[in-house]
């Protein structure tokens, strides 16, 4: 049974219960993460929208097969977790739902969460197809409960290559 504690709600006092699973203390999308010496995180450039760019060939009619394939997206995606005690290893999973409902690899892993202030970081480096334009959704499960997703929305841009000039 968990425990309950009050709380002030427009001048009335109403019970919360603890939640029994970890905390989220964040969850970004960004261009890269630094880990200092002491620990502490940074998070660079926060993304949520993305323009991927391609190049084709000049020309009124580039037929379909000329178009490159898409470049992969790079991110960064960071996740942490706290938790008022000490719970042990708790699975957690990120997932990337397409615009299209196309499935991705997911990452999974199981780490301990300790008490308090001694939750857990995970840094995922990421590349991933992004073959269609729209809302990607970043979906975070603890202990299979989806507890955030988080939104980045995808845009391409094509970009004729200039022809070099032929010889005579």
């Amino acid at each position: 049974m968990s425990s309950k504690t009050c709380r002030m709600s427009c001048g009335r006092l109403r019970a919360v219960a603890e939640i029994d699973s970890p905390y989220l203390n964040f969850a970004v999308i960004c261009e890269k993460v630094l880990q200092e010496a002491d620990g502490v995180l940074s998070f660079i450039r926060l993304i949520d929208h993305l323009t991927v760019t391609m190049t084709i060939p000049a020309g009124a009619d580039v037929p379909q097969e000329a178009v490159p394939p898409e470049p992969p997206v790079v991110v960064t995606f960071a996740l942490g977790l706290k938790s008022p005690s000490d719970i042990g290893p708790v699975p957690v999973k990120v997932r990337i739902e397409t615009p299209s409902g196309l499935s991705l690899p997911e990452f999974e892993t199981s780490q301990p969460v300790g008490a308090e202030d001694r939750g857990i970081n995970i840094v995922l480096p990421m590349q991933f197809p992004a073959q269609d334009e729209g809302v990607y959704w970043f979906a975070v499960e603890v202990s299979g409960t989806v507890i955030t997703r988080i939104p980045l929305r995808i845009s391409k841009q094509i970009v004729p290559q200039d022809m070099p000039p032929q010889a005579q």
